[in-house]
C-alpha cells in the first residue's frame, strides 16, 4: 500500500541523520537524472522542429529584430 505524502515525510523525519543524508543524496541524484532526461527530450524536440522547418536558427540580435518587426 502506498504511503501518503504526509506519512512519507513523517517516516523520513524519524530516520537517523546518516539515513537522511543518504536519502538526500539519492533525491539529488534522481532530480539531476530527471532534469537531464528533460533537457535531452527538449533538445530532441527542438531538433525535430528545426528539421521540419518549424524552428529557425539565429543570434540574439536576430531574435530581437524579429520581435521588434512583428508589432
Amino acid at each position: 500500500m502506498a504511503q501518503s505524502f504526509a506519512e512519507l515525510v513523517e517516516s523520513v523525519h524519524e530516520l537517523d541523520q546518516e539515513s537522511k543524508r543518504e536519502l538526500l543524496g539519492l533525491l539529488r541524484a534522481w532530480l539531476v537524472e530527471e532534469r537531464r532526461a528533460e533537457i535531452l527530450s527538449n533538445a530532441r524536440s527542438a531538433q525535430a522542429e528545426y528539421e521540419q522547418g518549424l524552428a529557425k536558427r539565429g543570434s540574439l540580435a536576430d531574435l530581437m529584430e524579429g520581435l521588434s518587426t512583428s508589432d
